[in-house]
Formats: C-alpha cells, sequence, structure tokens
C-alpha cells in the first residue's frame, strides 16, 4: 500500500498540472471519496456538506489544504463524526423521554443462544 506521503506528492503534482480554478473542485472531490466509508450518510448529503464547508474556506486555507489534504480531511470527517454522535444521543435521548424506548431494568439474557 502506498504512504500518505506520496499520495500526497502526487497529488500536489496533480495540482499542479490542472488549472487554478478547479483546485477547489479537486480538493472537494478528494475529501468527499476520502468519506467514501461512512456508509450511514448518503453521497449526496456528504457532498453538499462538504462544497459547503469548502466555500467558506479562505484563499490561505485552500492554498494549505492542498498541500495538506489529508489533515483537512480527517479534520472534516471527524466533525461530520462528532456531528453524528450527537445526533445520534439526541435522537435516542427524545425517543427515550417520549416512551418510544422502554426500558426493562430486570431483563435477563438467556443462558444460552441458539441458531
Amino acid at each position: 500500500m502506498k504512504s500518505e506521503k506520496s499520495i500526497q506528492k502526487k497529488f500536489i503534482s496533480y495540482l499542479s498540472n490542472v488549472p487554478e480554478e478547479t483546485h477547489k473542485s479537486v480538493l472537494t472531490g478528494f475529501v468527499i471519496k476520502e468519506m467514501k466509508y461512512m456508509n450511514f450518510i448518503d453521497t449526496r448529503s456528504v457532498r453538499v456538506y462538504v462544497e459547503r464547508v469548502m466555500d467558506g474556506l479562505t484563499t490561505d486555507i485552500l492554498q494549505d489544504m492542498k498541500e495538506n489534504v489529508y489533515m483537512y480531511a480527517k479534520k472534516i470527517k471527524d466533525h461530520v463524526e462528532n456531528l453524528l454522535e450527537k445526533h445520534r444521543f439526541e435522537r435516542f435521548s427524545l425517543l427515550l423521554n417520549t416512551n418510544k424506548i422502554m426500558v426493562q431494568s430486570d431483563y435477563r439474557l438467556p443462558s444460552y443462544i441458539s441458531p
């Protein structure tokens, strides 16, 4: 498997060969590709969110992102995972508080599991 640094070098080389005005879309595509294993979110939602994040970045940050694309992709992915965790907790709490989920304090697992 190729190391992150060698891929990073190839990515920077690739960026130097494409027009400057397409850099943001190339970076956006890279971040989306890095997030493709987040199966619990549909690709369209990921694309919309990443595009919104990328639109808010300054020129200086975009320039730094070209050289540290993995770091930025990881930061965005981690942020999305944190948002998901927060949403899951809030949703579970809501369902628990509205009695849509009932907790049985005396439930016991069976002594064996049959296939």
